[in-house]
């Protein structure tokens, strides 16, 4: 393995975006449209190092952006290929040159994580946080999908359950198990906590069923119990969903973030009304996640993934999809842009929540330059472009409300006052 990632490492370079280093002074940028939290104003912005400030009477500098559109840098809420030296390689240029600058990994190879440190949060490269392995309970996910299927991969090769267990997932049987489980995430790193409610509804049928291998996840008890213990260190927590009635105990829970949406993947149904009372979110339940504020990843572009060959199944997953977002969108709830699709990005999970009609370009556009903020690093300024904020935005040729942002109408990107060639 660390011959792997060695030998991976001396591409690092191809991975990180040729940039301009800020000038000396203040950059007046001009002939733009500048996105306010809703809709574009024209005028005039400066930056000085890393922030925008107010214009001074004499700039270092001046840019047109010949009427462009400037946003914000854009946001991918759910994604792990980013979690070790190749996918960082391959996947970096392929998020910038989209306009995506935030990346959230809820769940890596913590082991891996000291050869993408030193990379991440640079100017040309991506800004990212990681949970480190995610918790869950023995036989269940993600637990499978690291033994029996990532084990095989060339980048993972030769892992083994022993190697596996306390790096890339956590194992809690009880209470007990909490401390340890959060005291080795702390001492990892973690930057959050991710945990997995699968059919919770039926925790107890299957917990010592191995039947059910990579089918299960915490108690609803245990995961509350989590929960609390990781947020009062300080640690957001986000959950890993299946079903409604995970759904609702993660929102009992009391997390901060809820990661797919319901009936991504769509088991043991026969009919709509079936599918509907095992993956349909009750609006009750909708609207106390929207009280806790808790955000919801919607991850739809990834059902295309199981569906290939049966067209008429992704019809109704699709069509829940559709109705759970206009559920949650009723409710208040913030729906963060995230796609779970490897080797993708969320360019693909905004353009495929249009292209369902799930939400609108316009819904999308906000919720993508919002999710940055709201729920990967909420502590910093990086939804907005005015004095005070990061010095970070991307400008298109055409108007995002109208056509979301592709790499060939993108005309120029800054990230914290560093030109993005």
């Amino acid at each position: 393995m660390r011959y792997i990632v060695l030998l991976l490492g001396g591409f690092a370079l191809a991975a990180c975006q040729d940039v301009a280093a800020p000038v000396e002074g203040a950059v007046k940028y001009i002939n733009a449209q500048w996105w306010d939290g809703g809709t574009f104003t024209s005028g005039e912005r400066c930056t000085s190092g890393d922030s925008f400030v107010a214009c001074p009477s004499g700039v270092a500098e001046t840019v047109d952006l010949e009427g462009a559109y400037a946003i914000p840098g854009l946001a991918e809420a759910h994604n792990h290929n980013v979690d070790n030296n190749f996918g960082f390689t391959r996947m970096n240029p392929e998020y910038l040159k989209r306009g995506i600058f935030y990346v959230k990994n809820p769940n890596s190879f913590a082991s891996d994580y000291q050869y993408v440190e030193a990379d991440v949060a640079k100017p040309n490269t991506i800004d990212a946080i990681f949970s480190m392995g995610g918790v869950t309970i023995a036989g269940g996910h993600p637990e499978r999908l690291y033994v029996e299927f990532l084990s095989q991969m060339p980048a993972y090769m030769g892992r083994d359950f022993d190697s596996l267990n306390g790096d890339a997932f956590h194992l809690v049987a009880s209470t007990a198990d909490i401390v340890p489980t959060l005291d080795l995430l702390k001492e990892q790193g973690a930057q959050f906590v991710k945990t997995y409610l699968l059919y919770s509804e039926e925790f107890e049928e299957r917990v010592n069923d191995d039947s059910f291998y990579g089918a299960k996840g915490l108690s609803p008890e245990i995961h509350k119990a989590l929960t609390q213990a990781a947020q009062a260190r300080g640690l957001r927590v986000s959950a890993h969903v299946e079903t409604a009635a995970d759904f609702e105990a993660a929102v009992a829970s009391g997390v901060d973030e809820i990661n797919h949406l319901p009936g991504y993947f769509v088991r043991d149904v026969e009919t709509v009304e079936e599918a509907e009372a095992k993956y349909l979110i009750p609006p009750g339940v909708a609207q106390s996640a929207a009280e806790k504020g808790i955000a919801v990843v919607t991850t739809t572009v990834i059902s295309t993934n199981f569906y290939q060959d049966d067209p008429d199944a992704y019809e109704n997953v699709k069509a829940m999809q559709v109705k759970n977002i206009a559920r949650l969108k009723e409710a208040g709830v913030f729906l963060a842009i995230g796609s779970d699709n490897y080797m993708s990005t969320a360019a693909a999970e905004a353009q495929h929540l249009v292209d369902i009609g799930a939400l609108t370009t316009e819904e999308v556009l906000d919720y993508w330059i919002k999710s940055a903020r709201r729920v990967i690093f909420p502590a910093r300024k990086i939804d907005c472009l005015y004095d005070g904020c990061e010095a970070s935005f991307i400008a298109v040729q055409e108007n995002p409300i109208e056509t979301l942002p592709t790499p060939e109408i993108i005309t120029y990107k800054l990230k914290q006052g560093y030109v993005l060639n």
